[in-house]
């Protein structure tokens, strides 16, 4: 639509008469249109049907702004996009994702790399997610104080809550000497989980136990799932329960 209105503003005479063959053009296919429309969309993705009415519909508001009537209402086109796009399914949830047998993980992890089931463990007792774990153990004096995770930034640079961590843990990262590359301790994490398992299949484990272990104690469901929430660094508890949801 921006095109046909510069067009417009350049050569007024010159491009107001082609607007015009464009304009009769639509108001002999207005008569049959839906035939028009789906012989020229048959045989294409949904996406692809989707982008070439959406190329109608700027055509017409074009025509619209170059103050030319047209015989076709824009939202014949609109209407039409929408109806494509109620055929486009909707993507499988992925569910399942939470460790089940979490600890023989972090007991192979060890095993496989000694540094790989440290990282994993921060990002399961901590629900922090991979880069947030990496910034953690190679930098301990400026995350750690008093047993506290302090000054932690997360996704969209939001600062998480101070945590607790337990003093073993915090042994584990002091000990920690080679830490391998992020790629490295995914792979390692695939091999001794045959490849059912990733990285931030510790986040979503730790939101499960969590969940488990609040509802063990009858802890209200608003506050255990504001703790849950804080935990993982979501500014929203909607984001929280999708977590649980696909955990």
């Amino acid at each position: 639509s921006e095109l046909i209105k510069q067009l417009v503003n350049l050569n007024p005479n010159r491009y107001y008469k082609k607007l015009l063959k464009i304009n009769s053009k639509i108001i002999e296919l207005s008569h049959n249109m839906d035939s028009y429309l789906n012989s020229r969309i048959e045989g294409l993705t949904l996406k692809s049907q989707i982008n070439y009415v959406r190329g109608w519909s700027s055509m017409v508001q074009g025509l619209i702004e170059a103050n030319i009537t047209i015989e076709v209402d824009k939202k014949y086109f609109d209407t039409k996009v929408q109806e494509i796009k109620s055929l486009v399914p909707a993507p499988a949830i992925r569910t399942d994702r939470a460790i089940k047998n979490i600890n023989t993980v972090i007991s192979k992890l060890s095993t496989k790399n000694y540094t790989s089931s440290v990282i994993a463990e921060v990002q399961y007792k901590l629900g922090v997610r991979v880069a947030e774990a990496y910034k953690i153990i190679q930098n301990p004096d400026k995350y750690i104080l008093n047993d506290k995770i302090i000054n932690l930034k997360g996704k969209g640079n939001r600062l998480y809550d101070p945590k607790h961590i337990s003093k073993d843990l915090i042994a584990k990262i002091q000990a920690v000497q080679n830490i391998p590359h992020e790629n490295t301790y995914r792979n390692h994490i695939a091999e001794v989980t045959n490849g059912k398992y990733t990285p931030h299949s510790f986040r979503y484990s730790h939101a499960l136990d969590t969940f488990k272990q609040g509802v063990k104690n009858n802890t209200p469901y608003k506050e255990l799932m504001k703790q849950i929430s804080e935990n993982l660094g979501h500014s929203r508890i909607a984001m929280s329960q999708f977590y649980l949801k696909r955990a």
